[in-house]
């Protein structure tokens, strides 16, 4: 008697996802029956924040999932749920407030995903995106954050960034007043060149539309915001990717 691959697959799965101790619910995906694995998953967003439920006789339960709302903050779902696994393996959830999480069971053990946060007149928070991938198990650790110093080094909170292409040559003697997943501000003094002269004020930057590279969770783009009197020419504000 011949045995097809994915019969042969299926069981191995489910005798080893007994070994292990887990408990397999029956689901399917547009490719085929899929078996989950019940019990406690996690997974880490594009923003770095976290999302996690439970799996239990094919349904998705306590799935709680945190949000960046753009300029707003980040926040979380505050609502209990319990919603089904529909036939392709898919799910979604909606919290009171509008912020929504849909994802589908690709595989026994694997999900793939994403938080949605409309956009809202009052307070004026924009919609937000952002997709993950589950598996069974916690949600995973953030990873370290590290700053680049505009010259190709990644530093924890670099004292001076270089800013290409722009009159701001660099910001330096930064003091960093948070360093977030999604988001960092620091205060200190710009090194401005302009007409064939140079001048120093107060700044502001902000690093943002942050990736995840080479181990490290790291931002793409400088905002900075000049305080002070202007010389002539000069805007107020720039904003240029970081490399």
């Amino acid at each position: 008697m011949t045995v097809r691959p994915s019969i042969l697959r299926r069981a191995l799965l489910r005798l080893g996802a007994i070994g292990l101790g887990m408990i397999l619910v029956p689901a399917a995906t547009a490719s085929g029956a899929v078996t989950v694995v019940e019990g406690e998953w996690g997974a880490r967003t594009s923003d770095a924040l976290p999302v996690s439920f439970q799996v239990k006789e094919g349904q998705v339960v306590d799935a709680h999932f945190a949000f960046a709302w753009g300029f707003c903050g980040d926040f979380e779902s505050a609502l209990p749920n319990t919603d089904p696994i529909a036939a392709d393996g898919s799910w979604s959830f909606l919290d009171s407030r509008g912020p929504k999480i849909e994802a589908t069971f690709v595989a026994a053990d694997r999900v793939e995903g994403k938080v949605i946060a409309p956009s809202r007149e009052l307070p004026g928070c924009p919609k937000t995106e952002a997709t993950f991938v589950g598996a069974p198990g916690p949600v995973p650790p953030p990873l370290p954050i590290r700053i680049s110093d505009g010259r190709g080094r990644l530093e924890s909170r670099p004292r001076r960034i270089t800013i290409t292409g722009a009159a701001v040559r660099y910001a330096y003697d930064l003091h960093w007043r948070s360093i977030g997943p999604g988001r960092a501000e620091a205060k200190g003094r710009a090194f401005i060149r302009a007409k064939g002269r140079t001048f120093r004020l107060r700044v502001w930057i902000t690093l943002n539309r942050a990736i995840d590279r080479d181990g490290y969770r790291t931002y793409r783009v400088v905002n900075y915001h000049l305080l002070g009197k202007l010389p002539a020419g000069i805007s107020r504000w720039g904003s240029r990717p970081l490399s």
